[in-house]
């Protein structure tokens, strides 16, 4: 069974995950259910109920869901954030590569959560938890990602990257020196780099346009990166692209 906890001040929100957990996924059960992070830290430290897998808000009165974490010198249990809609709030979880929940919950989203916490059982890396912590405050553009892969986390310099390929649902990321293979798909990362200079010029590349060496004109045409790749410019995004490249 996958113990769980439920930490949010917001009782609807615990309602709606003690009542879905309950229906949809049987091989879980609920161990601590609270709107008091101080005492589901007691409950956990001191009462040895120590949960596989937390729902956590992150703002709560008292102790937030920050300070709660931060109390641990190891945490042993997988974290998934519950919270309200913030753009630049899901922006930096996505840049930490933390699971997260958007209120009001939804029940297939919430499923999802567990099937993958079934997948990696990894509990939060405090070096994660400080990337987002930073990601979060810092109110100018995003400059590190966290890329998840089958065995670890790498963080990575994002204008160090030159390109991204789609490898079926997982992607290659190439750097500088280096390559790196992301457990997510490429639209994720199309997603997440939207206003980083990034560009999909074909549905299996994503190119930093900064490492852009030239474009070779032809019936599609194609990129030549700074490492020497080359890479074809698919028909329907051609014109987007030379658009962009100012080149029309």
């Amino acid at each position: 069974m996958i113990k769980i906890a439920i930490i949010d001040d917001e009782e609807n929100c615990r309602v709606v995950l003690r009542e879905t957990i309950k229906q949809f996924a049987q091989e879980c059960i609920i161990v601590i259910d609270t709107y008091d992070a101080n005492h589901a830290f007691e409950l956990i430290t001191k009462g040895g109920i120590v949960p596989d897998l937390v729902f956590l808000d992150i703002q709560m009165p008292g102790c937030n869901g920050f300070e709660f974490l931060q109390r641990f010198t190891e945490i042993p249990f997988t974290i998934v954030f519950t919270t309200a809609y913030d753009q630049y709030a899901i922006k930096a979880i996505k840049y930490a590569a933390l699971d997260y929940l958007l209120k009001p919950i939804d029940q297939d989203e919430l499923e999802e959560s567990i099937i993958r916490y079934k997948q990696l059982k990894k509990p939060l890396n405090l070096t994660l938890l400080n990337h987002f912590k930073q990601q979060l405050s810092n109110n100018s553009q995003f400059d590190f990602l966290a890329v998840p892969s089958l065995t670890e986390i790498v963080f990575i310099s994002i204008d160090d990257i030159l390109y991204l390929k789609s490898d079926n649902n997982y992607t290659q990321i190439i750097l500088n020196n280096q390559q790196v293979i992301s457990s997510r798909n490429l639209g994720y990362y199309e997603e997440i780099l939207r206003g980083h200079h990034f560009f999909r010029i074909h549905n299996s590349f994503l190119i930093n346009l900064k490492k852009l060496k030239k474009y070779v004109r032809g019936k599609t045409g194609y990129a030549e990166m700074l490492d020497g790749t080359c890479i074809t410019v698919s028909a329907r995004r051609k014109e987007e692209f030379l658009d962009l490249l100012k080149l029309n």
